[in-house]
């Protein structure tokens, strides 16, 4: 039969409780809380700019006071955003 050594156990441990506590950190009652800086009331602009040209140079994205917020690979687009309100 194959012996664990220590180091090996203290990895185990160590991954465990990272899993355990990270799960731990939220729960239900979270749904509730809301950020400091976000409200109900803030109104966004949305923007979806393709990232690519027809020959398929890069193109400059965003404009000022734009955020990114993600991209779409199979249509070659970013989506972006800006507070309005």
């Amino acid at each position: 039969m194959k012996k664990i050594d220590f180091k090996s156990a203290l990895i185990g441990v160590f991954a465990t409780t990272t899993v355990m506590l990270s799960l731990g950190a939220t729960g239900s009652q979270d749904g509730r809380v809301k950020s400091p800086s976000w409200d109900d009331s803030q109104k966004w602009e949305w923007t979806i700019l393709p990232f690519v040209d027809a020959s398929g140079n890069l193109k400059k994205i965003g404009d000022p006071g734009y955020e990114f917020v993600g991209c779409n690979q199979d249509l070659r687009t970013s989506i972006w955003r800006k507070r309005i309100k």
